[in-house]
């Protein structure tokens, strides 16, 4: 009996090194693996919610058209083009344009910044801000920087703007 029991002993121990200690570890791998994974399923549910529920506020009329105004890609040449339609259609004169790219931590979008200046009629200003408001672009100025001068007794007002766009992502 006592050379069982000796023997079972003598087993034991190569099948707990060898065996057992091993399948420890690769279960407690495995554990570690799918906490991560449920935490990625809670992360991916919580996406979901979210859009479902800008899909749910996106069916209200008051939203309609709002996707179609926020392009998928930062395209600097539609925005030219909009802008250039803009300041002509107010009387304004185009001059210069140059861009940068960024992102919106608040919206967590992609930002499109048209830095550009353009002269015309001072009394043409608020023509020039709403047709901006009106375009088919979702575009926002915080700030611009302006000089008044009078020319022939026509008050002439010369603007750099800072005007930002936004884009579903940050290709072209």
């Amino acid at each position: 009996m006592k050379k069982i029991w000796l023997y079972s002993l003598l087993l034991m121990i190569p099948l707990y090194g060898f065996w057992i200690v091993p399948q420890n570890k690769a279960l407690k791998a495995k554990q570690a693996d799918v906490a991560v994974l449920q935490e990625e399923t809670e992360d991916y549910q919580v996406k979901i919610k979210q859009l479902k529920d800008l899909d749910t506020l996106l069916q209200n009329p008051v939203y309609d058209g709002v996707l179609e105004r926020i392009p998928t890609t930062l395209e600097q040449e539609k925005l030219i083009l909009i802008l250039q339609k803009v300041a002509e259609s107010t009387g304004f004169l185009f001059e210069s344009i140059s861009f940068s790219r960024g992102q919106n931590a608040t919206l967590e979008t992609n930002t499109l910044t048209a830095n550009f200046s353009i002269t015309g009629r001072a009394d043409k200003f608020s023509d020039f801000l709403e047709a901006i408001e009106k375009s088919p672009r979702f575009m926002g100025l915080e700030s611009f920087a302006y000089s008044i001068e009078t020319i022939n007794g026509i008050d002439v007002i010369s603007m750099s703007v800072p005007l930002y766009s936004f884009a579903q992502s940050n290709e072209n």
